[in-house]
């Protein structure tokens, strides 16, 4: 059988064996029921037994799998689990026991009693439960600056929230900066990360690789040949907010345009987890989350399992989108707005993004500006580097042939050589409103005549 015919969405288990208060995820599986404090039955060594088979079987690490079953039958055998008073807890119980040995938060048990002449059916929500929640697509709007804002709580699968996917792309198509927010997402279906990721990629370019237990390639994700609408420009700028809570595909997401420097990660730290999963009926009373496949990035050669996906930006979740706004707006309308950066730092920055804007047809310019802005974002300033700035924007534009400063304004005199080969010498005055006692709250450029 092709293992992705049995791939449980991420998001599932996420839900399931991961945050609490996630949303409801689509998936595959049996009915949940409520039954609660149901007293444990008589068969409790057959359902860790089964349990522990099920990890021997078929959990993506053989030898892990090995040690959590023998850790399991250890402890019921000590009679660890006698004193628990119904189902529930011993799900809860034996949860918390298989993470202690693995540390993955896809792997998990559930109390979900099979309903007496039930069919295999789909978990809680409904495929009109998921077209109510617009598969997960909150919010699509234009900020100042054309900054192009998503938000999504999950990857759904199919051809409906493809189509809500492309709808909301679509409307975006003319920004000149995007922001991808991830903070309430908690995973899903990798053919749609690979789905909205073929937007940014005009050739078909590796995404990820799934190995099986043996180590076995299972699958590879390349982004699509074609596309409904049309691609974003390679160079637009990328930001994607992150948070704890962040999970699964949606780690991926992150992961995969991190490394392929596709985007710039703005937030916390994501929640670890790497492992595509399976729902298996354990008995009659329990389900459990069982992840039989890990991915491999092809640039890293690794996954952010147990480590999750660490941000260019490290901020607070709740102070992400106004870092990623002050960056975009830096981009697109030469402007900085500073809380936290000294002065040096921040001039230097500043004033690249005010020089981009006036020297925009300037190749050499645009590549170096574009350039020491992502590498400001990405690793900070030194003081040092408001030196080295000038010294590398007359390498990057030409001759600089008069440059006065003082603390509130700048006066630039430059040479250039434009894209249609016009050279011309052009002079600008950079003014600065100043943030006591020593930061940056805002530059703005203009011409002198």
């Amino acid at each position: 059988m092709n293992p992705r015919a049995k791939l449980c969405p991420l998001a599932l288990i996420a839900v399931l064996f991961g945050a609490a208060d996630a949303p409801p995820a689509q998936g595959q599986g049996e009915a949940r029921h409520t039954e609660p404090n149901a007293p444990l039955a008589d068969d409790l060594v057959a359902t860790v037994g089964s349990i522990a088979s099920i990890l021997r079987d078929e959990y993506v690490f053989p030898d892990l799998g090995e040690q959590m079953a023998a850790d399991i039958l250890n402890r019921l055998e000590r009679g660890e689990y006698n004193a628990l008073s119904d189902h529930r807890a011993l799900a809860e119980r034996l949860t918390t026991d298989l993470r202690a040995v693995s540390n993955d938060r896809h792997l998990g048990v559930v109390h979900s009693p099979r309903a007496q002449g039930a069919a295999a059916a789909a978990y809680p929500r409904s495929a009109d439960d998921i077209r109510r929640e617009n598969y997960y697509f909150r919010k699509v709007e234009l900020l100042r600056g054309n900054i192009g804002y998503l938000r999504f709580d999950q990857f759904i699968a199919g051809d409906e929230a493809q189509q809500v996917a492309s709808a909301s792309l679509a409307f975006l198509a003319n920004a000149d900066a995007l922001i991808f927010d991830l903070r309430r997402n908690s995973g899903g279906s990798p053919d749609m990360i690979r789905y909205i990721t073929s937007y940014f990629f005009d050739e078909p370019t590796l995404l990820n690789v799934m190995l099986d237990r043996n180590g076995e390639t299972v699958d590879e994700y390349r982004t699509l040949e074609s596309v409904p609408g049309r691609r974003f420009r390679s160079d637009l700028p990328i930001y994607v907010l992150t948070s704890g809570y962040t999970f699964s595909g949606a780690e991926e997401f992150a992961y995969n345009l991190k490394h392929l420097d596709r985007a710039m990660l703005i937030g916390e730290t994501t929640g670890g987890g790497a492992h595509p999963t399976r729902s298996r009926r354990v008995n009659d009373h329990f389900i459990m989350g069982v992840p039989f496949l890990r991915a491999r990035n092809p640039i890293s050669g690794t996954n952010w399992e147990g480590t999750g996906v660490k941000p260019h930006i490290e901020v607070s979740a709740d102070k992400a989108l106004e870092r990623a706004l002050r960056l975009a707006r830096e981009s697109t309308l030469g402007e900085m707005h500073v809380g936290d950066a000294g002065w040096p730092e921040t001039r230097a920055g500043a004033a690249a993004s005010a020089f981009f804007k006036a020297f925009g047809d300037n190749d050499a310019m645009a590549r170096f500006s574009n350039r020491f802005r992502s590498e400001s974002a990405r690793q900070g300033r030194s003081d040092a580097s408001y030196a080295a700035f000038w010294r590398e924007f007359a390498e990057a534009a030409a001759p600089i042939a008069y440059v006065s400063r003082g603390d509130r304004e700048m006066t630039v005199t430059a040479h250039l050589t434009r894209r249609d080969g016009r050279e011309e010498t052009a002079a600008f005055r950079f003014e600065f409103e100043l943030e006591p006692p020593h930061g940056l709250r805002a530059i703005s450029v203009s011409t002198i005549p």
